[in-house]
C-alpha cells in the first residue's frame, strides 16, 4: 500500500529534518512503498494534495502539529484515503485523542498495519475542521497570537492564553442549539470563549470535552460565560483534570448536532488551532463519517 508523508519542516522547532533519516531507514527496512514531501507555505497545499490524490497514494500522513493536521486532513475529507499523523508539533491535540505514539518507530508501526475509524468532520460556515473550532474567545485570540511567535512551547502558550483572556471583550450571543435528542432550544448570554469540539482536547492535555467520540454524529459545545478573573485558573484546572460539565456556573459543556450563533460583531476565530475570522452569524455542524483515520488497533472502539 503506497504511503505519503507530508511534513512541515519548521514544526516542533524543525524536529522533522532531525528524525527524517530514521523515518526513511525504518520504512525501507519494512519494505514500505513510500515518499516524503515537505511544504513551506500554506498556499502550496492545494496543488500538493491534488498531486497526491492524482498519484493514488492510499495512505497520507501529516508530520507536524495540529496546523499541519488541519491543512492536510481537510483536503482528504470525502475521499477513501487513509489519514494519519506523525505528532511533532506543540499541542498535538488530534494525535493525543487518537492515542498515536510519539516514538517514531511505534508511530510508523501503527500506519503499516492500522485499524481505521471513519470520523465525523465539522463545518464552521462551510469552512472544514477536523477536531475543533472556536469564535470570538480567548482560544481564538490565543491562536492568532501563538501563530505569530517563532519559539513555540507549552509555557509560551499558557502565557499567551492568560494574556488573551484579559484582552478579549465578551459579546452577547444568541445561541440556537440542536441537541442530539429533543427539540432545538435558544438561550442568550455573554461569552468570553465559544468552541465546538469533535475530539476531546485542544492539546497539551487541555481537555474541555472528555470522552468525546469522533463518529457519533454529535459534538461538544464548550463555552466560557463572562466570568471574574479568579475563575480563569479554576477553568484551566477543570480542563486539565477533565472535569468541565453541564452544571458549572461559568464554563459549560453541551452536546449538539448543530449550533447557530448570532452576535453583533464579526470576530477572530480558530479552526483546528489555526487563526481565522468569522462573521457575526456562524453555523457549526458536522459531516458524519467523512474522513478515514488510521489508529492503533487497541483504541479503535475508544475514540
Amino acid at each position: 500500500m503506497s504511503l505519503l508523508i507530508i511534513a512541515n519542516p519548521v514544526s516542533g522547532k524543525g524536529v522533522f529534518e532531525k528524525i527524517r533519516p530514521e523515518i526513511e531507514a525504518y520504512l525501507r527496512q519494512k519494505n514500505a512503498d513510500f515518499e516524503v514531501w515537505s511544504w513551506d507555505k500554506v498556499e502550496e497545499m492545494d496543488e500538493m494534495m491534488e498531486r497526491a490524490l492524482a498519484m493514488g497514494f492510499e495512505k497520507v500522513i501529516a508530520a507536524g502539529g495540529d496546523g499541519t493536521v488541519h491543512h492536510v486532513g481537510k483536503r482528504l475529507i470525502g475521499t477513501d484515503v487513509l489519514f494519519g499523523v506523525l505528532p511533532i508539533g506543540t499541542g498535538n491535540g488530534f494525535a493525543n485523542h487518537f492515542h498515536i505514539p510519539r516514538r517514531v518507530k511505534s508511530c510508523l508501526d501503527v500506519y503499516l498495519e492500522p485499524a481505521t475509524v471513519r470520523m465525523d468532520t465539522g463545518l464552521m460556515n462551510e469552512e472544514p475542521f477536523l477536531g475543533f473550532a472556536g469564535v470570538g474567545g480567548y482560544d481564538a485570540y490565543t491562536a492568532h497570537r501563538f501563530a505569530g511567535i517563532k519559539k513555540r512551547s507549552f509555557a509560551s502558550y499558557v502565557k499567551i492564553a492568560l494574556e488573551s483572556y484579559k484582552a478579549v471583550a465578551p459579546q452577547t450571543y444568541r445561541v440556537t442549539v440542536h441537541p442530539p435528542e429533543g427539540t432545538p432550544f435558544v438561550y442568550t448570554d455573554r461569552h468570553t470563549a465559544f468552541s465546538a469540539l469533535n475530539i476531546s482536547q485542544f492539546g497539551n492535555g487541555m481537555t474541555p470535552a472528555p470522552g468525546e467520540r469522533v463518529n457519533d454524529g454529535v459534538f461538544s459545545l464548550c463555552t466560557l460565560v463572562h466570568s471574574p478573573a479568579w475563575y480563569v485558573p479554576v477553568f484551566a484546572f477543570k480542563m486539565f483534570t477533565r472535569t468541565i460539565g453541564e452544571g458549572d456556573r461559568y464554563g459549560k459543556r453541551k452536546r449538539a448536532v448543530k449550533v447557530l450563533l448570532e452576535r453583533e460583531n464579526e470576530s477572530i476565530a480558530q479552526i483546528d488551532g489555526e487563526p481565522a475570522y468569522a462573521p457575526a452569524k456562524v453555523e457549526i455542524r458536522l459531516r458524519p463519517k467523512s474522513l478515514n483515520v488510521m489508529v492503533p488497533p487497541g483504541v479503535k472502539d475508544r475514540v
